[in-house]
């Protein structure tokens, strides 16, 4: 499959005329791209202080889809179709897939706005604009789940396919241990967890999630925050914020690099990581 999109598993292609459906030129490849950015002016000082390490902001995509048919009463179907999938009325997350070739990536969206359709009456074609919110300023690939024992140097190949910060991910660390701290020594964001007093056990895992800062200690090797011993009050971030794995370009085309740091003290079971890498 050439570059094309889906919306809720819906095909829409590129080239081909796909149940009545195809792109118009005017889609979007990529999204427009306006971080954050924040300067202090001081009066009787020359120049700006940069606040760096801003962070990202939602994205939009611009869909540009012709429909067609040989009928009336078909082009009305087709168009149903098309209303069908964006959700009017619920605000529930559509799923945007991105397709290029054998690469799909995926979406939360939400619908922004649609234009009155450009509606041809002799060729049974009306062309529609339809804008889309990310609020996760990303598009997202396959989750994976690997295991990272202590070390400064651990590589995490989500974060280096990634073109932006992967700040969701998950982290699951096997027990004994008192204390764990994970470093992205790009970003220098970090998480630690323990309070002196608290620990885990050989036969319990410690269940971390750095974005909405929240933990859990689990008897058994699961993902959820439904079960489980809520133990958040052991929980900081530490250095730039919470914990956000990051790579950045460097050198040949193609390139990237990016580290982080697995600390734990009082056992070294290894710590499982799991992430989808993030690209606009």
């Amino acid at each position: 499959m050439a570059t094309a999109y889906k919306i809720n598993g819906f095909t829409i292609g590129g080239k081909a005329i796909t149940s009545g459906m195809y792109l118009l030129e005017g889609t979007e490849y990529a999204p427009a791209l306006a971080p954050r950015r924040a300067v202090i002016e001081v009066p009787n000082t020359h120049f700006s202080i940069p606040q760096w390490d801003d962070p990202l902001s939602q994205i939009t995509v611009s869909l540009k889809i012709r429909i067609v048919d040989l009928t009336p009463e078909a082009l009305a179907s087709r168009w149903n179709t098309l209303m069908g999938l964006l959700g009017m009325g619920t605000n529930q997350p559509i799923t945007l897939t991105r397709v290029r070739g054998t690469i799909e990536e995926t979406a939360d969206a939400q619908l922004v706005s649609m234009n009155t359709p450009d509606f041809s009456c002799p060729s049974n074609r009306a062309d529609a604009t339809i804008i889309f919110n990310i609020p996760g300023g990303a598009w997202r690939g396959a989750e994976t789940t690997v295991t990272f024992f202590n070390s400064s140097s651990n590589t995490l190949a989500n974060a280096l396919a990634s073109t932006v910060p992967i700040a969701d991910s998950l982290l699951l660390l096997k027990g004994p241990a008192t204390s764990l701290t994970v470093t992205d020594n790009t970003s220098t964001t970090s998480v630690f967890w323990g309070d002196g007093s608290s620990s885990v056990s050989s036969a319990q895992w410690l269940l971390i999630d750095p974005r909405y800062m929240r933990a859990r200690l689990q008897s058994s090797e699961v993902w959820t925050f439904t079960t489980g011993t809520n133990v958040t009050g052991a929980l900081e971030f530490r250095g730039n914020g919470p914990l956000t794995f990051t790579s950045r370009g460097s050198g040949s085309f193609g390139n990237r690099t990016g580290t982080f740091t697995v600390t734990t003290a009082g056992g070294n079971n290894g710590v499982q990581v799991r992430s989808r890498y993030a690209v606009v």
